[in-house]
């Protein structure tokens, strides 16, 4: 998962814990947590990098061979969408055709800085898959990630 400040981690924590922290730690670096879909039908191993600058260098360590890039951008914050474009860049410039991209405006449950109109945009410029989320309140968090594990790659969830 790659993207500003954006609620990454607490995505994860409600997936793998159904739970969420109102104050969590910043991510340092990276970390790493795995995840089965129910029927165990699909595993994810998934690195959380961190938002900080500095380790943005890294990040290419643990998206290179991904099946899957997931880029988190924050609904409340107007500048988090031009970060997620720049990961978008990045992502398809160094990554296989084959690689499936998410682009998921986090935080949908708070007033949006970020039009939707032109995150979905941004989405279909990079064939990206375009889902909004909350990790405070768990909208579509799980199912996503069940979407991705089972194939179903297509239209917005509601």
């Amino acid at each position: 998962m790659l993207g500003g400040a954006a609620g990454k981690s607490s995505m994860i924590e409600y997936l793998t814990k159904g739970t969420f922290n109102e104050k969590p730690n910043p991510t340092i670096g990276a970390s790493f947590c795995a995840w089965s879909l129910i029927d165990r039908s699909a595993r994810f191993e998934i690195w959380d990098t961190s938002s900080i600058e500095r380790y943005r260098p890294i990040a290419s360590m643990y998206y290179r061979g991904a099946h899957v890039v997931v880029i988190v951008f924050d609904f409340a914050q107007s500048d988090s969408l031009t970060q997620a474009h720049g990961w978008l860049k990045e992502i398809s410039e160094n990554t296989s055709d084959r690689t499936i991209i998410y682009l998921v405006g986090n935080k949908d449950d708070l007033p949006k800085q970020v039009q939707v109109e032109e995150a979905q945009n941004l989405a279909a410029a990079y064939k990206a898959n375009y889902r909004e989320t909350s990790a405070k309140t768990g909208h579509n968090i799980v199912e996503i990630f069940t979407e991705m594990g089972r194939g179903d790659i297509g239209p917005k969830l509601d």
